[in-house]
Order: structure tokens, then C-alpha cells, then sequence
């Protein structure tokens, strides 16, 4: 009986002893939040009650053991690699039972992220006094928290002043300026980051090699002007406004230039250079040359120009420091190019550029509706050569032709064609063209080139009016408002700018000549062929 008496009182005894550590063990932590550093972070959770001590595990098993020192435990794991880590927490209490794990992603920082932070861009400074300036800059980049600027004070010691980055200058006050200056910019990937991040260095005496104040260039030499188109209007920040040489046909090429003072010695990686929004051309070819005492030159860029409404970029192929440079033409398109014309000469490196002039891309575009001008081409329904077979060869519906413009249709392509061996003469001062009424505004072509077989002569051409100028005219012709060498682009797409400043009659086309290859290797026929014209009003 007394067995029987003991076995549920022992039951009950390991019962309630069993339920008393079950109740011990600490809960999971509460409230946890990661805050990501440089190769590190920061993690922050409420202490369950009982817990004296706990582990933060990373790194597939590798851990940082704390103390538990309040309500509200705060631990910084070190060593992380620059990558999204998952840091799992536990307590344990004064017996040692550990809670359940609880997880939270960190994003952790380093090298890589910090390598690819600039300094805030320098923009002038102003001397107040001979201890006293200030430094401005450009606004703050994104998750920039302020620009460390560091001095040496009139004392001799090391200085330094915080400008937030809701600021954009600060003053220096007492400071050596013979000796070096320099800033860089602090950074938080995130708000709530445990560290701060830094850009490189910058010597600020150094700075304004990488400023371009164009307000203070001037004109050093020029070839010439046209009156009401001065040289300084190419360095006025005005894209209205332009520079224009003497018309190219009195001198050569290499006499037209224009020479630009900085003020002071500059570090150039480029130049962008915009031409005229009218419709006259600038050199085809250009060379720049660079100097530091106006005397001493040296060639840095040999360069070719587009006929262009947008902004054209030349790149150095290295830095280089100069206070002066000097544009000089080395070709003109032809004797109807007006000499050198741009609206806007800039400078830029990799701090900073001269000025914001011109456009990369046209901010709207609008098609203007053209006649059978694009692929799949059609024939007019005429047949002015069936020896080749009925209706190969017709005119281009919707299109103004010469008597001799005649086309095939071979895989859908326009091809300008002769066949002098079969009967079909050799073409010459042949013309394609159709005509549009087109209101105010600028406009592209763009002529969708194939190739040639065969010896062809061929020009795209923009004419005020009606009618073609004949091929050799073309390149003077006061009617031909752009033109373009098409054998030179063939198998591209090329494009003709043109503004038109009153509402009027315009015509674009082609005017070509094509002559027999026969004699060469026995081809009976020569072409060339066209994938399409297109037009539209462009908004810069």
C-alpha cells in the first residue's frame, strides 16, 4: 500500500519540477532590428525577462557572445563581408537554457560601395580676406550627410569645418592659405547606418584646375568674324547666339580658327561643341591644340564633325592641362560651308563641365507624312523598259521624276537603275524627289541607305522649292538647304537637320548620276538602292 501511495506523489513531484524549468527557459527576443555599417552591424532587441547573457550567430556558425545589460541590448558584430547577411539572436538564462533563435537581415557595406562615392562637385571659391574664403559647391548628391573640409589655421594646426549637405558653401575663417586645403563628402547608404562612408579626397587649391568659370574666358585670337556673329558668341553660354569665320571660299581650310583663354590653367578630358541651329554647316574636319603660355602648343584631338542641331562630345584620349586651346578647321564639307560656325564651345572633365549647351537627343519628335517612302516601295504602274520583263522596272508612285529616274523593285528595295548593255541608257543628272508644304520649325531627314553596284554618284538633298538642282551644282546651289554624300553611308542610316523659317514649298529627293560597269566584269547593270526616307519636326 505504501508503494502504491508513493508513485503518484514521485509523479507529481517531476511533473511540477518538469513545468518549473519549462517556465524558465527564456522566450525568443523581441523587437529585433539590424542597422548596417562599414563590414559591420548593428543589432538591437528587447531582452526577455531571465536572460543574463546571449550569442548573435552570422557566418554559418560563427557567433559574438554579449553580457545582457539592460532591457534593450544593443550588439555590433564585426568582420562582415560586403553582402545582405541573416544574424540570428538567443539568450540564455542563469541555468543555461537558450531561447528559441530569432533572424533579421542586415545589408552590410564596405570597399565597394564606398569606392564609387564622389566628392560634392567644387564650384568657385571667393577670398573675403587673406585668412578668410569661401568654398561653393554644387548641390549634394544623393545620401550625402555633409563635405569635410580640413585646414591648416593661421596657428598652425589642424583644422576643419562640417557643411551639411543641405548647404552648398562654407566659409573658412582663419585660415593658412599657403598651405594645402582639401575636402570629400560623407555618406550614409542608409538613414539608419551605424557608420559613416567617404568619398576621395580633393584638394581644394587644387580644384579650380577641374572649374571652368566660363564668365571669365576671353576671346585670345581669332581668324575672323562675320559682323553680328562675334567670337566671343561661342563662348557667351548662349545657344542662340554664334561665331561664323569668313566664308571658306576666299582662304584655306587651316585658316579658319578661333583661340579661347581659360584664365587659368584647367584639366580637359573633352570638348563639347555645338553647331548653328540655322542651316549652315561648319568644318568637316577640325584640330584642337592646347597650351599653358599661349606659345608652346600641342595637337591633343584631330576630330570630325557632324552636321548636327545636338550636341557633339570629343573625348581626349588622356587628361591634359592647359589654359588655352585653339579650334582650327582642317577640311570644309565644300566650297558652300560657310567657314567655322559653332553656337557653343564647352570644356568639361570629370568634375565639371563649361556649360549645359545644347542637346543629346531632341526632347520631341513628331512624323511628318511622306508618299511611298519606305519598304515595301510601289510601283506607279508604268513600264518605260519591258525588255527586261513587264513592270520590273516602273516609277516611284507619288514621286517627281526626270525623265531618266527609272527604279526596280527587287525585294522590295528602291534601286535607282541602268542597264546600258540592254538598251537602257546610263543615267546622268538623274532626279527623284517629291515636295511638301512644311510650317516654322527644325526638321530631320533621315534616308535609310543601302549600297551600291556599280559606279554611282549620288546626293540626298533638302532644296527650298520645288525643283532639283542638277548634280553639279548641288554643293553651291543657294536652293539646297542640306545635303549629303549617300556613297559615303551606305549600309547607315544617315540624317540632314534643316530649319525652316517661313512657312513655304520644300522638296526632298535625290539627285544622282549611275554609269555602266560592264567593262569592269561584265555586269549588264548597275544600282543603287534606298531602304527609305523618313521626316519629322523635332523639338530641341
Amino acid at each position: 500500500m505504501k508503494n502504491f501511495l508513493f508513485t503518484p506523489l514521485l509523479l507529481f513531484v517531476l511533473a511540477a519540477s518538469c513545468k518549473k524549468e519549462e517556465a524558465a527557459v527564456p522566450v525568443a527576443v523581441d523587437d529585433l532590428a539590424a542597422y548596417p555599417g562599414k563590414n559591420r552591424a548593428r543589432v538591437e532587441f528587447s531582452v526577455p525577462a531571465g536572460a543574463v547573457r546571449g550569442k548573435v550567430f552570422y557566418n554559418n556558425g560563427s557567433f559574438k557572445e554579449f553580457e545582457v545589460t539592460g532591457p534593450v541590448q544593443s550588439v555590433v558584430v564585426d568582420d562582415l563581408s560586403e553582402q545582405e547577411h541573416i544574424l540570428k539572436v538567443v539568450t540564455m538564462n542563469a541555468e543555461g537554457a537558450v531561447s528559441n533563435p530569432k533572424a533579421v537581415k542586415a545589408k552590410v557595406y564596405g570597399a565597394g560601395y564606398e569606392g564609387g562615392l564622389k566628392p560634392r562637385r567644387w564650384k568657385d571659391q571667393v577670398d573675403h580676406s587673406s585668412t578668410s574664403i569661401e568654398i561653393m559647391f554644387e548641390q549634394a548628391f544623393e545620401n550625402e550627410t555633409d563635405v569635410i573640409v580640413s585646414f591648416t589655421n593661421t596657428a598652425g594646426k589642424k583644422d576643419s569645418v562640417a557643411m551639411p549637405a543641405t548647404q552648398n558653401s562654407v566659409v573658412l575663417n582663419s585660415i593658412d592659405v599657403n598651405q594645402p586645403y582639401y575636402f570629400y563628402s560623407r555618406y550614409k547608404p542608409e538613414a539608419s547606418a551605424i557608420d559613416h562612408f567617404l568619398s576621395s579626397n580633393v584638394d581644394a587649391k587644387s580644384a579650380l584646375l577641374f572649374n571652368f568659370q566660363k564668365i571669365g574666358w576671353e576671346i585670345a585670337g581669332v581668324s575672323d568674324e562675320v559682323a553680328g556673329r562675334s567670337a566671343a558668341m561661342a563662348i557667351d553660354n548662349n545657344a542662340a547666339t554664334l561665331w561664323q569665320s569668313s566664308a571658306s571660299g576666299s582662304k584655306p581650310a587651316d585658316q579658319h580658327w578661333i583661340k579661347i583663354d581659360m584664365g587659368t590653367s584647367k584639366v580637359i578630358d573633352g570638348f563639347n561643341l555645338l553647331h548653328s541651329y540655322t542651316n549652315e554647316k561648319s568644318a568637316k574636319k577640325i584640330r584642337i591644340d592646347v597650351s599653358l603660355d599661349n606659345t608652346n602648343w600641342t595637337t591633343v584631338l584631330e576630330g570630325t564633325l557632324n552636321v548636327s542641331f545636338l550636341k557633339q562630345t570629343l573625348p581626349l584620349q588622356k587628361s591634359v592641362n592647359a589654359r588655352y586651346f585653339r579650334i582650327t578647321a582642317v577640311e570644309m564639307y565644300d566650297a558652300n560651308t560657310p567657314g567655322l560656325v559653332f553656337s557653343e564651345i564647352d570644356v568639361y572633365n570629370a568634375q565639371t563641365t563649361s556649360g549645359d549647351n545644347g542637346l543629346t537627343s531632341y526632347s520631341s519628335s513628331t512624323a511628318v507624312a511622306l508618299t511611298n517612302a519606305k519598304n515595301p516601295f510601289v510601283g506607279d504602274g508604268s513600264n518605260p523598259f519591258p525588255a527586261l520583263g513587264d513592270y520590273r522596272l516602273q516609277k516611284v508612285l507619288g514621286w517627281t521624276h526626270s525623265a531618266n529616274a527609272i527604279a526596280t523593285y527587287d525585294n522590295t528595295k528602291l534601286s535607282l537603275f541602268t542597264a546600258s548593255v540592254w538598251g537602257l541608257p546610263l543615267v546622268t543628272n538623274g532626279k527623284l524627289h517629291q515636295t511638301l508644304t512644311l510650317q516654322p520649325g527644325n526638321y530631320v531627314l533621315k534616308i535609310d541607305v543601302a549600297d551600291a553596284d556599280g559606279p554611282v554618284d549620288i546626293y540626298g538633298v533638302v532644296v527650298s522649292g520645288a525643283a532639283l538642282p542638277d548634280y553639279t551644282t548641288v554643293t553651291a546651289a543657294s536652293s539646297v538647304m542640306r545635303y549629303v554624300d549617300l556613297i559615303a553611308y551606305q549600309n547607315k542610316i544617315v540624317e540632314l537637320p534643316f530649319n525652316v523659317s517661313a512657312a513655304g514649298t520644300f522638296s526632298i529627293g535625290v539627285v544622282y548620276n549611275i554609269r555602266s560597269q560592264y567593262s569592269t566584269n561584265q555586269k549588264p547593270w548597275s544600282t543603287f538602292t534606298i531602304n527609305g526616307f523618313e521626316l519629322a519636326r523635332v523639338v530641341l
